[in-house]
């Protein structure tokens, strides 16, 4: 293990480079070493445990396949992984720690300098939205909009906001008012924080269809029995006794 570690902490350190710097990816291949312009920035920096995974998970594996196994599976690899960073020391640990704080800094200093668009990192969902005050012209809306289609159930929506536009602006400011005070009350109760919100009226529900009656039993009583006809015997085919047949 003490032969591992000054390897690991240089292919720790390249590989915290490689993973954290971003819009660019370093992909290492046999022959040369390709730059690759990544579509988007890391959601995260990677762990201290992750830089020593990622550093050491090749020598981790030939030294399984050096010591019997054909083909070690990754399971196998995440297993000896484990066990030796759970037995290294902190001092040898320190490395990938260090690695991991740059690293994260290098992409927090990365997502600040990325220009608008598709790296922008995750938006926060919004709060719900508490409850609002109904304006004078929405109350009056809420209020005509029923009756006005009760009474002429064959007019689009447009056409009723339409007929409903009109009548408010017909009202005189007197008659506005009752408006006006409701929806500064409601403000005030919501500012309070003694608003409650009026409840929608349920639509009523329609009556089930009415089923079709059912067909009368069959009764088998021994009047209705006797008054049945029996169904006649059926005519025997066999030659009766003393008729002669013919030779």
């Amino acid at each position: 293990m003490a032969s591992l570690m000054p390897r690991l902490r240089a292919s720790a350190s390249s590989v915290s480079q490689r993973v954290a710097v971003a819009p660019s990816v370093v992909r290492v291949s046999r022959l040369r070493v390709v730059t690759v312009q990544a579509a988007k920035l890391a959601k995260r920096a990677p762990s201290a445990y992750n830089l020593f995974v990622k550093s050491s998970f090749g020598q981790f594996k030939q030294q399984l396949v050096s010591s019997g196994v054909a083909a070690p599976t990754l399971g196998q690899i995440s297993n000896k992984c484990s066990d030796s960073w759970a037995k290294l020391s902190e001092a040898a640990k320190t490395p990938f720690v260090r690695d991991a704080a740059a690293a994260k800094q290098q992409l927090a200093e990365a997502w600040a300098n990325a220009p608008p668009g598709e790296n922008d990192p995750p938006k926060k969902k919004k709060a719900a939205a508490g409850p609002r005050a109904q304006p004078p012209w929405t109350q009056y809306v809420q209020e005509q909009f029923p009756k006005i289609k009760a009474q002429q159930p064959n007019l689009k929506f447009v056409e009723v906001g339409k007929i409903i536009s009109t009548q408010w602006k017909a009202l005189t400011p007197a008659a506005k008012v009752p408006y006006e005070r409701k929806y500064a009350a409601d403000k005030a109760a919501i500012a309070d924080g003694t608003y409650v919100a009026p409840q929608k009226p349920q639509a009523a529900k329609a009556a089930p269809a009415a089923k079709a009656p059912a067909p009368p039993a069959r009764s088998t009583s021994p009047a209705i029995k006797a008054a049945t006809p029996a169904a006649p015997a059926p005519r025997s085919t066999s030659p009766r006794r003393g008729t002669p047949t013919r030779g």
